[in-house]
């Protein structure tokens, strides 16, 4: 083969040789998908911790008021059936049957096993506060209801504690381990009342977690008894 044609072979093969390795490119732009950005939907307020159990008592309206404020505070109580039900002061039913009777309530109760029970929910002021002041404001005087969270926990003080409802010798033959309050208590307390501050962005202190009887001098709730420290992180 002549050296001119040998050449022109070789070229042609340089050629296709480099077509073939190129990638082929698409006839038409593909499609742009549009994108459009919406607002998520509005979340319902939470007005119940998520480990209660709801059992309210009898017609909202009847235990509690519509909330007209935000509630800025957390209030501890201590309660049980002991008047009334000296052999079984823990008994769910009969201290359920305290507040309907005397018609008060409370947003929680903590039983002696740690069970969380929601008597009236979170958006609606319950009626556990009664008279008092706090900070010698006159926005808090016997208006507590309106500003604060309230639980109650299945409980007993110390003797000066309860005088206003048990002779001391009646006093006397109280187990001791009905006194107090127990672990799960505390610990079912602890994780309640965290999640009531985070949500309402209440802090987590003491000026802001308080006793019954810091608001009312004549009520002795939660009392000597119980251990602050359990439930409020730092506190010694």
């Amino acid at each position: 083969m002549k050296k001119r044609e040998i050449g022109i072979l070789l070229l042609l093969c340089l050629v296709l040789t480099g077509c073939a390795g190129a990638p082929a490119e698409p006839a038409t732009e593909p499609p742009v998908t549009e994108v459009i950005a919406t607002e998520p939907p509005p979340t319902e307020p939470i007005t119940v911790y998520e480990g209660a159990i709801e059992d309210y008592l009898g017609e909202i309206t009847d235990f509690s008021w519509e909330q007209e404020y935000p509630p800025e505070y957390v209030m501890i109580h201590f309660c049980s059936a002991v008047v009334n039900h000296f052999d079984d002061p823990y008994n769910y039913d009969y201290v359920r049957q305290t507040f309907t009777d005397a018609e008060v309530s409370i947003h929680y109760l903590v039983d002696r096993d740690g069970q969380i029970f929601c008597f009236i929910p979170e958006d609606r002021s319950a009626w556990h506060a009664g008279y008092g002041t706090w900070l010698d404001d006159e926005k808090y005087t016997n208006k507590m209801n309106k500003y604060s969270i309230g639980i109650e926990l299945m409980g007993m003080g110390t003797y000066e504690e309860m005088s206003g409802y048990l002779h001391k010798w009646q006093y006397k033959k109280i187990p001791q381990e009905d006194l107090g309050f127990t672990d799960a208590q505390y610990e079912a307390l602890a994780d309640l009342v965290a999640d009531i501050c985070r949500r309402h962005e209440i802090p987590l202190d003491r000026d802001h977690i308080i006793g019954h009887d810091e608001f009312s001098p004549k009520k002795r709730d939660p009392g000597e008894l119980f251990d602050w420290s359990r439930i409020i992180p730092g506190l010694e």
